[in-house]
């Protein structure tokens, strides 16, 4: 019994491929790096809400609004840093079962993995994106906050 031929893959597989391992690549390493300055914002955030805590009598009026701010900035950071998993196809498992086939041919079979997983991961860095510009402006917020404050005691004793 014959079987059945396929046609060859495109002449451009390799090139499509390759640009799109590429830009994958680069997106788990812009994640890191999102993930890299959500981390030390993380403790900064935690430290100043246990100092604000902590000297709550002595902020006065200037603790509940420097918490909850601090809460809500710590709530974006843990948002940015937690977002969903990024897609790094193909999957392994599945991947393996082809290793008999010729290059050319795995890399079409899994073209639209690939295509699927870049623009999955788009998605997830503009979330991650989104949360940390949002830390960032509570933490701006924060430091309206405590600069209003320190202004109020300043008048107070001139």
């Amino acid at each position: 019994m014959a079987q059945m031929q396929l046609p060859p893959p495109p002449r451009g597989i390799r090139l499509v491929w390759d640009t799109g391992v590429r830009l994958i690549e680069g997106q788990l390493h812009e994640a890191s790096a999102l993930d890299g300055k959500s981390a030390p914002l993380l403790a900064l955030s935690a430290a100043a809400l246990g100092v604000v805590l902590a000297q709550s009598k002595e902020l006065g009026n200037a603790a509940a609004p420097l918490s909850l701010e601090l809460v809500v900035a710590f709530a974006f950071l843990l948002a940015s840093f937690s977002v969903q998993r990024f897609r790094n196809p193909p999957d392994y498992t599945v991947f393996v079962r082809w290793a008999r086939s010729p290059d050319d041919e795995i890399r079409e079979a899994f073209l639209a993995n690939l295509d699927e997983a870049y623009v999955w991961n788009r998605r997830v860095l503009a979330r991650k994106a989104v949360f940390l510009q949002a830390a960032v402006s509570a933490l701006a917020v924060v430091v309206g906050t405590v600069f209003v404050f320190l202004l109020t005691i300043l008048s107070r004793g001139a």
